[in-house]
């Protein structure tokens, strides 16, 4: 990402979680409460921000003029970007049990054990919060991911040449760490948070749901972020390669 172009993007990311930790020792207990009650505003939000983060992936794969090296075989565009399309329309979905309580349809038999008795995958028994010893817990396998793709990516790129040529190789994309951290700052917060009487009567336990808005914001502002750089790149003229035997003159 270009670098005023990227400390925008952080600091609309570090505003949000500053404003959204801040509500319960500014607002009444009862209207932060409110807040992040089920189908609530940051529960939207957190579709939103998936979805506009998935929609962003989506069209940086499109527009992708470098495709991914596997190795074995290449691609014209760069998989990478359509995988991570993928992923966040899957958290979108998930977040609000892929439109069921608008649409108001019912859930199917082979979904009827999960946790919310929803159609969704992420409350079935072996993904849902129930499952503390699970390694594949779903909010487990949702850090693994925002760990991996925002701090351990970015960070082992910086310190190995070797590992960088690879994720440019394979189209992965190198999230900037000033935003990549901002995911280990609200995680942080969260815990900190947690058992502080104010924020506990407030957010009523729902810590996690407000965790999600400020880290789907985050996942949408990287990609967005890569997107602006795809299309730039996509607007500049291809570099011209001389004819096999032309000498190319050059001046002193």
């Amino acid at each position: 990402m270009f670098p005023n172009w990227t400390i925008v993007l952080a600091s609309i990311g570090l505003v949000y979680g500053l404003i959204t930790w801040s509500l319960p020792f500014i607002l009444p207990e009862e209207t932060v409460a409110s807040l992040v009650r089920e189908d609530s505003v940051p529960e939207y939000l957190t579709t939103i921000f998936f979805f506009t983060s998935a929609v962003a992936w989506f069209l940086a794969f499109v527009y992708s003029r470098t495709g991914s090296n596997f190795g074995l075989f290449r691609t014209r565009r760069n998989v990478a970007y359509l995988a991570l399309a993928l992923i966040l329309l899957f958290g979108a979905g998930e977040e609000i049990s892929w439109g069921q309580r608008i649409l108001g349809f019912e859930t199917p038999d082979f979904l009827q054990e999960n946790e919310q008795e929803e159609f969704t995958i992420h409350n079935l028994p072996f993904f849902n919060t129930t499952n503390i010893g699970n390694l594949f817990q779903m909010n487990r396998m949702f850090l693994y991911f925002w760990f991996t793709l925002g701090i351990l990516i970015p960070a082992s790129a910086m310190f190995s040449e070797r590992l960088r040529r690879l994720y440019v190789a394979v189209g992965i994309p190198l999230t900037p760490l000033i935003i990549g951290a901002q995911f280990l700052l609200l995680y942080i917060l969260s815990k900190l948070y947690g058992p502080l009487g104010a924020v506990r009567e407030s957010y009523g336990g729902r810590i996690t749901e407000l965790r999600e808005s400020q880290e789907a914001l985050l996942f949408a502002l990287i990609a967005v972020g890569v997107l602006v750089d795809v299309l730039v790149t996509a607007r500049q003229p291809a570099p011209q390669v001389a004819p096999e035997g032309t000498q190319v003159q050059t001046t002193s």
